[in-house]
Order: structure tokens, then sequence, then C-alpha cells
């Protein structure tokens, strides 16, 4: 039993230990746009598929930073692609997009163009996509491209298609080609 005796040198060892076993902030990896991530993926890419194996959405991002207990991710420099039937449906990229996983919401900044399979394109500085409703909605400057017409104005409210949207403060119209396309 003299193994079990408490000594002083045990009682430091055990004082060091626990101290050391204090939950410690890991150094940012030179780069990281973001602190406190659970998880850090570089070149991260992922896929949806129905249960037949036709694909329903693809997600590249050069960064993705995976808050766990907020349950949010951030991605940089991503782009999304929609399927419908296996086919593209529509593609979206941004500098940035926050996914809150908890209220199915998608808050995406810095140069974002939307084009869809039907020829709509849409170009602003910030979107908010509620995934539920399947919206998409802002307030500042757009300029949308549908069928021919070309709208510049300020606020959008619309499906995820543009099929169906309103411009809040439209400032000018245009008739003619697709001003995002290389002529």
């Amino acid at each position: 039993m003299n193994c079990l005796r408490k000594t002083p040198e045990v009682t430091i060892l055990l004082l060091t230990l626990l101290l050391n076993c204090q939950e410690k902030n890991i150094p940012r990896v030179e780069g990281d746009r973001e602190i406190g991530a659970t998880v850090t993926i570089r070149n991260f890419h992922r896929e949806s598929f129905s249960k037949e194996g036709v694909v329903n959405w693809k997600l590249d991002a050069e960064e993705s930073y995976v808050f766990a207990e907020e349950n949010r991710t951030v991605l940089y420099k991503f782009s999304f692609e929609q399927y419908e039937n296996g086919k593209p449906h529509s593609n979206m990229t941004c500098e940035k997009g926050i996914l809150d996983h908890s209220e199915k919401s998608l808050v995406l900044s810095g140069n974002i163009i939307l084009n869809t399979s039907d020829d709509r394109t849409l170009k602003t500085e910030e979107l908010f996509y509620n995934l539920d409703e399947k919206t998409l909605s802002t307030d500042s400057k757009v300029i949308l491209y549908s069928e021919g017409t070309t709208i510049y104005g300020t606020g959008l409210r619309a499906d995820t298609n543009l099929k169906k949207f309103t411009i809040l403060k439209p400032d000018a119209i245009t008739r003619g080609g697709n001003p995002f396309k290389a002529q």
C-alpha cells in the first residue's frame, strides 16, 4: 500500500497533468479566413444523388469551414450546380456563402452570378436563399436578364428558377442579347 501514499511529487505531477489537459486553441493554419472552425476543408466537393442514383446537385468550394456548435458552414469561392432529371438546371458562383443548417438558409456575398438552363441570369453582390421555400431575395443592386430583357434595379424577390421575380426598384430596362454572355 506504499504505492498509493500521496507524495508531493505525485501531487505536482497530477496538477501538471490536469492543467495541461485544458482545451487549447489550435493555431490557425496560415491563410485560414475563419477562426474557431471545428473542421476546415480545402478544395471541398460534395454531390447529392436521388435514390435512383441521379445527381441532384454539386457543390465545390475553395475553402469550407464547419462550425459544428453553431450548426453552420462557411464556404469561400464556391459554385453550386442544380440538376433536374440528371440534366443541368442552374449554376451559381460567388465569393462567400454562409449556410445555416438550423434555419435552412444560405447567405451569399461577393460577385454572385446565377445562370439557369433557360438562359436567365442574375448578378448581384448579396443574396439570401431560403432552402425550404426555394426563394431568393436581396435589397442590393441587381442586374437580371430574362427572355431578351435586361432589368437593372435594387432589390429582388424571386423563385430559384428566376421564372417568377419582382425587382423592387427598377432603374432601367433594355432589350437585346444577354449582357453576361461573350459576344
